[in-house]
């Protein structure tokens, strides 16, 4: 089929019965005509935090292989174990080393997450933050992407100054808050918008699945696809599949943990611990 001939609005959702899942970048969206073959995609900033710090083998240690540093400087430089995977991506990356937050060294070492991409100064008496990275980065992406953010974090909500749940504030220094639940995440990727989360995770509880709802759905647009996008479909929902099983997986560790800790009576502070994976796999798989 001619992609001139016919065209789907970027917003289509494929639907079902009380569901709609997001679909991915087709060459045949409105918008996609005249983008040449190797036209680029929207970039994607990814900001990671690690509260306490990882220790790193020593230079000079038996263990350097698993430096997250590469060896030597340029182009010609020599991947460790640990960064080894992103060798056949050679040519798109760049790593920086010996970077310095100033202010985080006026802070508590482990009291920085608030100032981990706004480079603000913080304590008792100053706690005004500005603008996070992610969020000037969201503002040029607003028209580039379905969603322009999304803030997630093991704890979710935004904690208290210098304890802070979420990386993200806004233009006038308010924490965002961040998602922390894998069933409402999912719902906000790969469903129709926030009025239906919790009848989406309804329907995710139960044993019919959001893909399988959608099935026939997927089926017609799908004869109506040139090859390249029946491909990127299939790819794309094989990818919400494995996440939607992934998130399914996770529910029933959560509520078995949460027995767990009902009968112990030690609370819910194993629960973070289950859930960043999810959390990784939601995010790679940007609609």
């Amino acid at each position: 089929m001619s992609m001139g001939s016919w065209r789907v609005n970027r917003r289509t959702f494929l639907r079902g019965t009380g569901v709609s899942l997001g679909l991915p970048w087709l060459e045949c969206m409105e918008g996609a005509a005249g983008q040449s073959a190797g036209a680029s995609f929207p970039a994607r900033l990814v900001a990671l935090y690690f509260g306490f710090g990882v220790a790193l083998p020593k230079p000079d240690s038996d263990e350097k292989r698993w430096r997250w540093f590469p060896e030597g400087t340029g182009f010609d430089y020599q991947f460790t174990e640990t960064l080894r995977p992103l060798e056949p991506h050679r040519e798109r990356l760049t790593i920086l080393g010996g970077l310095s937050h100033p202010n985080g060294r006026r802070m508590g070492a482990h009291d920085t997450g608030d100032t981990f991409l706004t480079a603000a100064f913080l304590n008792n008496k100053m706690l005004r933050n500005s603008i996070s990275l992610d969020q000037v980065a969201a503002q040029a992406a607003l028209d580039q992407t379905r969603f322009s953010s999304l803030v997630m974090s093991t704890d979710g909500g935004v904690g208290e100054p210098t304890r802070s749940s979420t990386l993200s504030y806004d233009d006038r220094g308010r924490p965002i808050p961040a998602l922390n639940q894998p069933q409402q995440i999912f719902d906000r990727f790969f469903g129709s918008g926030d009025a239906d989360f919790l009848a989406s995770g309804r329907r995710l509880r139960s044993a019919s699945s959001m893909l399988d709802q959608v099935l026939d759905d997927s089926r017609s647009l799908r004869r109506r696809l040139g090859v390249q996008d029946q491909d990127k479909l299939d790819e794309y929902l094989t990818s919400v599949r494995q996440i939607e099983q992934s998130v399914k997986r996770s529910q029933q560790l959560v509520h078995s943990v949460i027995l767990l800790n009902q009968m112990s009576q030690i609370g819910n502070r194993l629960t973070p611990h289950i859930r960043p994976q999810p959390l990784i796999e939601i995010r790679v798989q940007l609609p």
